[in-house]
C-alpha cells in the first residue's frame, strides 16, 4: 500500500515537472534538455553531491529537477533577469523547495559566496563561462565538480561552418575559446 502511495506521488510530480518543462520550451525559455537533467541526476547521486553553486537559474527549473533528486542538497543560483527570478521564486515555492534552494537575483559576476561548493554549474550567457569560471572555482571545496552546460552549442562549435550569422560565429568562438582553455588546465579531470 505505502508503495502504491510513493509511486502514486511521484507521478503527480513527474507530471507536474513535465508541465514546468513543456511551459518552458513552449515559451521559448531556455532550460536544460533531457539528457543533460539525466546526467546531472546521475552525477549528484554518483559524486554525493551537496552544495550546488548554479549560475543561470531561468524559470528554476534544473534548480527544482537537483532539490528533487536528494533531499540533503542544497542549490544557491543565481539570475540577472528579474521577471526570470520573480517566475523561478514562484516556481521553488509552488514545488516546495524552498529550504533546498535559495535563489539570488543579481549579476553573478557580483557574487560573493559564504560558503565553499561541492559542485559549480554554469547555464548562463555562453559567452560569459569563462568568466563565471574563473570567479567561482575558488569556492568550491578540494576536489570540487564544474558542469558547464552545452558546450557543444546545438553541434555548432565542433562545426562551426554551419553558422551562418555574424552574430552566431563570434558566439561560437567564444565557447570554443573557452573549450580550448579548459582542456589545457593542469587541475581537470574527466569525469564522463
Amino acid at each position: 500500500y505505502f508503495v502504491k502511495i510513493v509511486i502514486l506521488l511521484w507521478v503527480i510530480i513527474v507530471k507536474t515537472i513535465k508541465e514546468l518543462h513543456d511551459d518552458a520550451i513552449a515559451r521559448e525559455i531556455p532550460i536544460m534538455k533531457d539528457d543533460g537533467i539525466a546526467y546531472l541526476y546521475d552525477f549528484l547521486q554518483k559524486h554525493n553531491i551537496k552544495n550546488v553553486l548554479e549560475i543561470g537559474s531561468a524559470i528554476g527549473f534544473s534548480s527544482i529537477c537537483m532539490a528533487m533528486s536528494k533531499d540533503d542538497i542544497h542549490i544557491t543560483t543565481i539570475e540577472k533577469d528579474e521577471e526570470r527570478y520573480q517566475e523561478a521564486i514562484q516556481n521553488i515555492k509552488d514545488f516546495g523547495k524552498e529550504n533546498q534552494i535559495t535563489c539570488l537575483n543579481m549579476d553573478a559576476l557580483e557574487y560573493v559566496p559564504d560558503r565553499l561548493y561541492d559542485l559549480l554549474f554554469i547555464d548562463a550567457a555562453k559567452s560569459s563561462n569563462g568568466r563565471f569560471f574563473d570567479r567561482f572555482t575558488p569556492y568550491l571545496i578540494n576536489g570540487g565538480y564544474v558542469i558547464v552546460d552545452n558546450m557543444y552549442f546545438y553541434g555548432f562549435v565542433d562545426d562551426i561552418g554551419q553558422v551562418r550569422t555574424k552574430n552566431l560565429r563570434q558566439l561560437v568562438q567564444k565557447i570554443q575559446k573557452f573549450k580550448t582553455y579548459i582542456t589545457r588546465r593542469d587541475d581537470k579531470e574527466e569525469i564522463d
